[in-house]
């Protein structure tokens, strides 16, 4: 075994600001019941919030959003009859349920309009597609205020090596990226950091960013940061969560909050925060006070890894690559010899230009004739009976002919 090898990890953290949706806030007055020693209307003030923030999702995830209408005393009230928009129809399309349709790769904006109280609301949120890489960013997606800051991290997935990374703004005048990943934000609009490995430098990773101007509506809660912001846990491990809530002046205040869990089955959390892994895969866990979310990446990892070698291969189209896989202990690293036998397979996305090899029942892959330079792919080994305990390779169409 080699020393260096990880188990494949997804470590797509959410950071609280990605619940933070405000883009436009209008205000109107609601008179009050007639006082005749108070007739100074009160004003009161609203901002649209999209639940879900901000989110990067692979070619065949599925992802709903929902909206709430905030007001300044901190009442949440859902949003109906919401209009949905996407700034590029050929990445996704949204339904007016709010349910995104994939289309292709890249990075977009989606947009939610609604008209409450005879005021047009608006806010926006990023949103990433992209496939795989043999390497992970977080956050994976970002919304922030002007004249913020925020470093970016980065997760080597692959078991050999040590990559080096080169950073890229795809404009300057919205934020700006350091050589290190530290991201400035400059003016709010929206644009991208290109994160390039130097060991796959043909397939960046691509975090679609969204910069806001500052919230001023005086919000008794703005953001709410949990601490830790994301977590790795075997299964039946617990791990305790603490939330801290801000105002809009950014001074911390002490709120009352409601723990969830997006997919129970993989991991639960009580009304303390406490969380438990119960299934393996990945999902988030939310602590939301007045109409506020703040959220944080679950990721419940098996006792038992599957190291598949080689771990990376670039193959001409048309290529065959022979593929092993052994067994390991996942706390301990030693291997285990009572797993032999594995069930291969390469995941299909319902798109023929993704869809680029093939792998027989003992790991030997076949890159189709037709499969187009540049374009990648998994190789996964599962153990038959258990397909939770499993592990992957990358898989690229090299420019080399066969």
């Amino acid at each position: 075994m080699k020393k260096n090898h990880k188990p494949i990890k997804q470590i797509l953290k959410a950071i609280s600001l990605s619940a933070i949706a405000f883009l436009l806030v209008f205000t109107f007055s609601c008179k009050k019941d007639k006082d005749k020693d108070d007739p100074t209307p009160v004003t009161k003030q609203y901002v649209l919030q999209i639940q879900n923030g901000a989110q990067t999702i692979g070619m065949d995830g599925n992802l709903t959003y929902s909206a709430v209408v905030i007001s300044t005393d901190g009442v949440a009230t859902p949003a109906t009859g919401v209009s949905w928009t996407t700034s590029n129809a050929e990445v996704a399309t949204i339904a007016s349920n709010g349910a995104i349709t994939i289309k292709g790769q890249g990075a977009i904006t989606i947009t939610a309009s609604v008209t409450y109280e005879g005021k047009n609301l608006t806010c926006s949120v990023p949103l990433g597609i992209m496939v795989p890489t043999i390497f992970a960013v977080a956050p994976s997606a970002i919304i922030y205020e002007k004249g913020g800051s925020l470093q970016l991290e980065t997760l080597f997935i692959g078991g050999q090596g040590t990559p080096t990374y080169t950073y890229t703004s795809s404009n300057a005048n919205i934020a700006t990226v350091s050589s290190t990943g530290l991201v400035n934000f400059v003016a709010a609009g929206s644009c991208t950091i290109s994160v390039t490995s130097s060991l796959q430098p043909g397939n960046a990773f691509v975090v679609p960013v969204l910069v806001i101007d500052a919230i001023t509506i005086p919000l008794p809660v703005v953001r709410i940061d949990l601490t830790p912001d994301a977590h790795d846990m075997f299964k039946n491990d617990t791990k305790q969560f603490t939330a801290q809530a801000y105002n809009s002046s950014n001074q911390a205040v002490t709120e009352t909050f409601t723990w969830t869990s997006l997919d129970p089955t993989i991991a639960s959390v009580d009304a303390n925060g406490l969380v438990k892994g119960l299934k393996v895969g990945s999902t988030y866990i939310q602590a939301s006070a007045k109409g506020i979310i703040g959220q944080a990446e679950i990721i419940v990892n098996p006792d038992t890894v599957i190291i598949v070698e080689p771990y990376y291969i670039s193959l001409p189209a048309g290529g065959t690559q022979q593929f092993t896989a052994k067994a390991y202990n996942a706390r301990n690293g030693q291997l285990l010899p009572g797993i032999t036998n594995f069930n291969w397979m390469i995941p299909t996305y319902g798109f023929p230009i993704f869809d680029i090899a093939t792998v027989n029942s003992t790991g030997l892959v076949t890159m189709k004739p037709e499969a187009m330079p540049g374009m990648m792919s998994f190789v996964i080994a599962t153990v038959p009976g258990n397909e939770e305990l499993g592990g992957a390779a990358l898989l690229m169409v090299s420019i080399m002919k066969k």
